[in-house]
């Protein structure tokens, strides 16, 4: 069984015709093709077509057939694809590493994007401890990092861009004791758990929630986990605006105002390559789309 054979069966389906098989799509004398129909029917034992109408139908063992041809040519035009894509250089993969709060849905269009152009490029994306993005990203891990931006990242091996802002603040459940007094102060603290989400090697997200010292410490994985240990009561952590926008909406999650120095802090989020490597066309598109 040859590919050409395939092709064959393939445009006389498509064309409805023999003739027009040959003449429209293939463009190859008519004889050829119906050699190779009927070579590929020798080679398979049944008949793909009925001859007894003036086009050619296929029998109920040539649907069959036909439907597996189909999805063999659709593997043989996509692997053609493939490969021209890696001839001329775009990547085959790349691999994106975003700290843990930071996969907004701006971002996932972008990703999508992506897909529409180049999809043959896989994409694997890691969700990060905060500061493993960059780590990832610098150790060539990663082709790309997406991290919330503080100085001390600003590296001459880096290029970055801003994507976003975003909000965060110390929250709280809804029945949290504090909660009925005017004025609290970090020493009201104390008998209250603070849930901190861990970090890796650099500066984070938790830099601005410093620890209490005071306070138990429960230390967590993913914002997720954080998010419902405060929501069970008795504790309180810092926590994006973005990811519990439905809980503060219901009123089940509040930001603690009513503490001596609060603040909503303003995260800028970046995007951020290494300056030595070179951006193939993948990434540079990638590298694009974010930044609209």
């Amino acid at each position: 069984m040859k590919l050409e054979q395939l092709k064959a069966l393939d445009a006389v389906v498509t064309a409805g015709s023999f003739a027009k098989a040959a003449h429209e799509i293939l463009q190859v004398t008519q004889p050829a093709v119906t050699r190779a129909v009927q070579n590929l029917e020798a080679e398979i034992g049944f008949a793909l077509f009925s001859r007894a109408g003036y086009r050619p139908v296929l029998t109920p063992e040539g649907q069959a057939f036909y439907a597996k041809a189909q999805q063999i040519l659709q593997d043989v035009q996509a692997l053609s694809d493939f490969s021209a894509q890696l001839a001329v250089g775009v990547e085959p993969a790349l691999h994106i590493a975003v700290d843990a709060y930071f996969l907004l849905p701006q971002v996932l269009q972008a990703f999508h994007g992506l897909y529409t152009r180049y999809p043959e490029t896989q994409l694997h994306m890691r969700s990060e401890l905060i500061g493993a993005s960059l780590q990832r990203l610098l150790s060539g891990e990663a082709d790309l990092a997406i991290v919330p931006w503080y100085a001390e990242y600003a590296k001459p091996s880096v290029r970055s861009q801003t994507l976003a802002r975003v909000q965060a603040s110390t929250v709280v459940s809804r029945d949290f004791p504090l909660l009925t007094r005017e004025h609290i102060t970090p020493a009201d603290l104390a008998p209250y758990i603070q849930v901190i989400e861990r970090t890796e090697g650099l500066p984070g997200l938790a830099s601005t929630s410093p620890l209490h010292p005071q306070s138990p410490h429960w230390y967590v994985h993913d914002v997720h986990t954080k998010k419902q240990v405060i929501l069970s009561g008795g504790s309180y952590g810092l926590l994006p605006y973005h990811l519990i926008s439905a809980e503060l909406a219901e009123g089940r999650l509040v930001p603690l105002a009513n503490l001596a120095g609060f603040q909503v802090h303003s995260i800028e989020l970046r995007a951020v390559c290494r300056r030595d490597r070179e951006m193939g066309p993948a990434l540079t598109a990638l590298w694009q789309l974010l930044r609209k």
